[in-house]
């Protein structure tokens, strides 16, 4: 009964959608207001039949249905509580439901939230979002049905929604004993979470490109849309940059081979919205201060919500082939017309207004040393980080393959050559952005502002060469690193001493008055420092990383880096709760004579388990100056007296983990309201209900 509800209410969810988008247009081109708000009220009824349908996904993972041929395949009777939850994202039909649920709730809050003060572009909005939800609940329903359910034709099994004619279940206990459980890769808390951050941040950026459409569609291109948008816009954001996070940690603990990000297609097709994204709120900002580069900024959006699609494409066509991937599917041709489609119309739409005039700035360049000159060189940075970094993931292989029949796949030396030099010029923006003025600057303003970060700058720099960290490059990248969040400390302090002296407030007082009066220019040097401690981390950890692999007796040790690991004791067939076998390794670190921990590193095997039945579980000694990380990779099955081990020291690691925390804080920061009194009156504030020939809504 449960496949039968949730495939009725999701069915129902994609007629509502459909309708939705007719009755917004409809309203729209006859100005009525009554069919606007049916619209409007259709997304709160998709958000709560696809509820309804999700539900029962849950439900049927938690009790454990296994006639349902979705909870089948990624849940079986072993597993945790836990790991049933997250298993509704644990395969390709499941996470495309969810997906659309989430869609569904992104688009009846934004509707919701900005009823009344964008009125004129709501129509608009709904008929781009639930188009999009549409499309995938399309995709769902017909080609990925989480809903279907075994029955018996004779010896044949087949699979349906619905209980065909004359067929019969399987038993019940056939079905829970050949269940097949959650991929062990998924198994880890970090993948557990990591998938839905990125889904948030994915879909978050539905809501930005919508009032887009919508202000292409009706010509209102004044700042309307961005004004609406922006704290979705971060949400967004700040969501994908966490899941990004959250994978490179599962990375780290999970695949077992000392890193935490290996430039694999699936992990870029996540990273290239995040790059465009981080570009368009940079330069809304221009548009916002200045009335500049209003065509950029929709082209900057169009981009980034396009680049949501095709990395959605990559990743659940089957277009690559990564441990991050879902299998090959059908739904790849479909997801490939959508991301076309959406694109050519959006960036027809830019043109038409564009040669219109419509798009025009308000004021001309003020010149490449101002503020919005540096941050349209920001852009260009980034944009040519997604060009390198796009051309490597697809397009060298898909090239390769479509004119030369060929397969090629850019490594990643390829990455490492290229992609330095960008983030560097990244950071030297970042440092230097900060220090100019909107509309004019001189050179000379800027050298001035920049003495004292540099300074603190070079005093820092001894603190990694004497850890050993004194290579050339390494040093060059170190200083314009910390000369960026000098910058953003040394502006943050001049601007609170200002205003202890001024108020007499304590310091902490005093910066949370900064934060509440300007969020976005506190909260964004706090983004900065995150930034930073990555970017120092991410130095240390790939330029300095150590390795070495050694097979010991028990009793045995080897050394590394001033480091001496010893080998224990073998603990093999330990059995957890859910059924996995451990094969542990037991092994002393010591420093100095001193004993610093005793590490597990392990093997566990699924016996259930067909696609992947292993996995390797490193033991870690984690301290802000480095990891001490160590694999077990083989070992002594009859004596087991002895086994082979490979070690990392991965120097400033932690940093990575830690900045990506202060990157979310200032996030948060950035979007708190600001509270300071404005200048200049809106010219913008109640619904326009004129545009729609009045009425209430």
């Amino acid at each position: 009964m449960l496949a039968e509800i949730g495939y009725v209410a999701a069915w129902l969810a994609l007629v509502v959608a459909v309708y939705s988008v007719f009755a917004a247009l409809l309203g729209a081109r006859r100005r009525s207001s009554s069919l606007i708000l049916s619209a409007r009220n259709a997304t709160f009824v998709i958000f709560g039949a696809l509820t309804v349908a999700l539900g029962t996904l849950m439900i049927a993972l938690l009790s454990q249905d296994y006639q349902i041929a979705y909870v089948w395949s990624v849940s079986n009777p072993s597993m945790p509580t836990f790991f049933r939850i997250t298993a509704l994202w644990g395969s390709q039909a499941g996470s495309l439901l969810f997906w659309c649920w989430l869609l569904s709730v992104f688009s009846a809050a934004s509707v919701a939230l900005n009823w009344r003060s964008n009125y004129r572009l709501i129509p608009y909005v709904i008929v781009f979002q639930s188009t999009i939800t549409a499309f995938f609940l399309l995709l769902s329903l017909v080609i990925e049905n989480p809903f279907n359910r075994f029955w018996l034709d004779g010896a044949e099994v087949v699979q349906s929604a619905l209980i065909p004619a004359g067929l019969a279940a399987p038993s019940e206990f056939n079905l829970a004993q050949s269940a097949r459980g959650l991929n062990p890769l998924l198994r880890h808390v970090g993948m557990a979470f990591h998938p839905p951050m990125l889904y948030l941040g994915f879909i978050g950026f539905l809501v930005p490109c919508a009032f887009a459409f919508a202000a292409l569609v009706t010509g209102d291109l004044s700042n309307n849309w961005i004004r609406a948008t922006r704290r979705w816009a971060l949400i967004a954001w700040v969501f994908l940059g966490l899941g990004l996070i959250l994978g490179g940690r599962w990375a780290y603990d999970v695949l077992g081979w000392g890193g935490y990000w290996g430039w694999d297609p699936v992990e870029n097709a996540a990273f290239l919205p995040w790059l465009v994204g981080t570009a368009y709120l940079h330069s809304i900002m221009i548009q916002e201060k200045r009335g500049l580069f209003k065509t950029w900024n929709m082209f900057l959006i169009i981009a980034t919500f396009s680049a949501v699609i095709f990395g959605t494409f990559a990743t659940r066509s089957g277009l690559v082939e990564s441990v991050h991937s879902f299998a090959r599917s059908d739904i790849g041709f479909p997801m490939l017309l959508i991301w076309f489609s959406v694109t050519l119309t959006l960036g027809g739409l830019i043109v038409w207004r564009r040669r219109r005039g419509e798009l025009r700035d308000d004021h001309t360049f003020s010149g490449i040393f101002s503020r919005e000159g540096l941050f349209l060189l920001n852009n260009f940075v980034f944009l040519a980080l997604f060009v390198v970094i796009f051309w490597g993931s697809f397009g060298a292989p898909i090239s390769s393959e479509l004119f030369f029949n060929t397969k090629i796949t850019l490594g990643v030396e390829y990455f490492t050559r290229v992609t330095p030099w960008l983030f560097l010029a990244l950071f030297i923006l970042m440092g230097i952005a900060p220090l100019s003025a909107w509309g004019a600057s001189a050179l000379a303003r800027l050298g001035r502002g920049l003495i004292v970060p540099a300074v603190l700058t070079v005093a820092t720099l001894p603190i990694f060469i004497l850890q050993g960290h004194s290579g050339m490059w390494s040093i060059i990248g170190y200083f314009f690193v910390l000369l960026a969040g000098w910058v953003a400390v040394y502006e943050t302090y001049r601007a609170l001493r200002a205003r202890v002296r001024q108020r007499g407030e304590n310091p902490i007082t005093g910066y949370l008055s900064l934060l509440r009066r300007n969020p976005r220019r506190y909260g964004g040097y706090l983004i900065h420092l995150g930034i930073v401690v990555i970017g120092v981390g991410v130095i240390g950890s790939t330029a300095y990383q150590q390795e070495t692999q050694a097979t010991l007796r028990v009793g045995e040790s080897t050394t590394i880096s001033g480091y001496t690991m010893t080998y224990d004791r073998f603990e093999g067939g330990q059995v957890a709760e859910d059924g996995r076998i451990m094969d542990i390794a037991v092994v002393s670190v010591w420093r100095n004579d001193q004993h610093l921990a005793t590490l597990r590193p392990r093997r566990d095997f699924f016996p259930n388990q067909q696609d992947m039945n292993s996995m390797t579980i490193a033991g870690a000694h984690s301290t802000l100056e480095n990891d001490f990380y160590v694999l077990l990779l083989n070992w002594d099955e009859i004596s087991q007296n002895s086994a082979t081990f490979k070690i990392y020291i991965n120097p400033l690691i932690n940093l990575v983990w830690w900045g990506g925390l202060i990157l979310i804080v200032g996030t948060l920061a950035a979007m708190y309201p600001n509270t300071a009194p404005s200048r200049v009156e809106s010219r913008v504030s109640a619904p326009d209900r004129r545009a729609f020939g009045g009425g209430r809504a």
